[in-house]
């Protein structure tokens, strides 16, 4: 991977890309967003190295909730499905790692015995 491509915000670098998961590295410019958008089928989730972003989110109709969630250092959040939302940063840049799945990862285990005690 490592190529890192540019966008308006800063810049995303594809760490691992397959086809059930992917993950990038963001550099996000101080006082910058992403385009409000949303995931018909799959997970987003948002890993703060350094800085903080912000995710404006809504259920539906694009119209954001009151309360943004604010994600710090060693903080995760994910976006399901469906959820309207878009990242921002306030006056400090951030660094942040992208992830994106999907559902039928979490229904995958088949199970041949119960753990516990040996």
């Amino acid at each position: 991977m490592g190529r890192v491509i540019e966008k308006i915000w800063g810049t995303t670098e594809p760490l691992v890309v397959t086809p059930m998961f992917e993950m990038h590295r963001l550099h996000i410019k101080p006082s910058h967003r992403c385009s409000f958008h949303v995931h018909r089928f799959k997970h987003n989730a948002f890993y703060v190295l350094g800085g903080s972003l912000i995710i404006d989110h809504a259920d539906s109709d694009f119209e954001p909730h009151a309360e943004p969630t604010i994600i710090l250092p060693d903080q995760v959040f994910v976006v399901p499905p469906g959820l309207h939302h878009q990242f921002r940063t306030g006056v400090a840049p951030c660094i942040a790692l992208e992830m994106y799945f999907t559902e039928p990862l979490s229904e995958d285990i088949i199970r041949r015995n119960v753990g516990g005690p040996v």
